[in-house]
């Protein structure tokens, strides 16, 4: 608040300065998550367009090396586990020693904050945050010329039912403000997510839908590969890793989005007519959350369950009613009044 004026905060475009060095090829270049689509692309993309020789692939499933070719293997590992890394260092030969790593293990578990245990938050928080940290400690003596960490712009811009997914990466954004401050290399990349890979391969239409409505669209491969070539020529902490039409929200309302440039005033929720039937507004922002056309019927008779609604989708739908009415819903209303005859006629 300043001056009266409610201000957000926006991220900018970054400058940085250029790396003081590239990665050496003839080095060893460890990549954790490795079995997962985006630690492919990563490995072929430092074979192909960045020169590296040899690679270590890790991971708790086997890798098909096949795709890859010479110089490249692949190591069991659960990097939560400090003596399992240890090993794997280890296990690097000394006539190519470790030159970079990128972590890239991590795993979902979605929900909404009052259905958070230990154990969610928990098998979310490990690979990111003690796999990370592990790392860190065990390489912090050697000369590396990179360490990548792959965050999410989650953890910068949060989102909905990612509680325990965005603290896990706002650990890896911090850990990298940390090696920077104690003259290591880091770079946290917060991606935005990717087309067809990655954890972004698991959503629905609706949850892609959801994340172009905050002004979130995907990657595809090629801008995101683009991306990460960019971010090994910066020596920045921490970027985050968006699309050309990140912050550019689908129009639902007056909200300028997060990615324009600097603080800006808030803008109110654009209210409905006096016309506007309650039941018609609701059926247009559900609509809009399980990604059908506004126009579409949508028989509330059927109930928000057998409609499709989780609690994520139940919470998205209640954020929407509270942008364009103006009332303060709690987070359970649509589970409260399941049905249309719970409703205002």
């Amino acid at each position: 608040m300043r001056a009266g004026t409610l201000l957000a905060p926006r991220l900018t475009r970054g400058s940085g300065t250029a790396a003081s060095r590239g990665w050496n090829p003839d080095g060893t270049v460890l990549i954790t998550g490795a079995s997962g689509g985006l630690g492919r692309l990563v490995a072929r993309r430092l074979l192909t367009e960045h020169g590296m020789r040899h690679l270590v692939l890790a991971g708790r499933r086997p890798v098909d090396l096949a795709e890859f070719g010479p110089g490249v293997s692949w190591r069991p590992c659960d990097v939560t586990d400090r003596d399992a890394v240890a090993g794997l260092l280890a296990s690097i030969p000394a006539e190519r020693p470790l030159t970079a790593v990128v972590h890239a293990a991590g795993v979902l578990d979605d929900t909404v904050i009052s259905g958070l245990t230990t154990e969610r938050l928990s098998s979310v928080l490990r690979p990111k945050v003690d796999g990370a940290w592990h790392l860190h400690e065990l390489t912090r003596h050697l000369a590396l010329d990179g360490f990548v960490l792959f965050s999410s712009a989650s953890g910068v811009l949060g989102a909905a039912g990612q509680a325990n997914y965005a603290a896990g990466n706002t650990f890896l954004d911090a850990l990298a403000q940390h090696r920077a401050a104690h003259g290591l290399p880091a770079t946290s990349l917060a991606w935005a997510p990717w087309e067809d890979t990655g954890m972004a391969a698991e959503l629905s239409r609706a949850d892609l839908d959801r994340l172009a409505d905050i002004g979130m669209p995907t990657l595809s491969a090629e801008d995101g590969l683009a991306l990460f070539d960019t971010a090994l020529r910066r020596d920045t902490p921490l970027l985050v890793a968006v699309g050309r039409k990140a912050g550019q929200p689908r129009p639902v309302s007056g909200d300028p989005g997060p990615l324009a440039g600097g603080p800006v005033p808030v803008a109110p929720g654009t209210r409905p007519g006096r016309d506007a039937s309650p039941l018609d507004l609701v059926r247009r922002e559900l609509a809009g959350c399980l990604g059908q056309d506004p126009d579409e019927a949508i028989d509330l008779d059927r109930g928000f369950r057998e409609l499709g609604v989780d609690s994520l989708i139940a919470v998205d739908l209640r954020n929407r009613l509270n942008r364009v009415t103006g009332l303060t819903l709690t987070p359970t209303v649509v589970f409260d009044h399941p049905l249309r005859t719970g409703w205002p006629p």
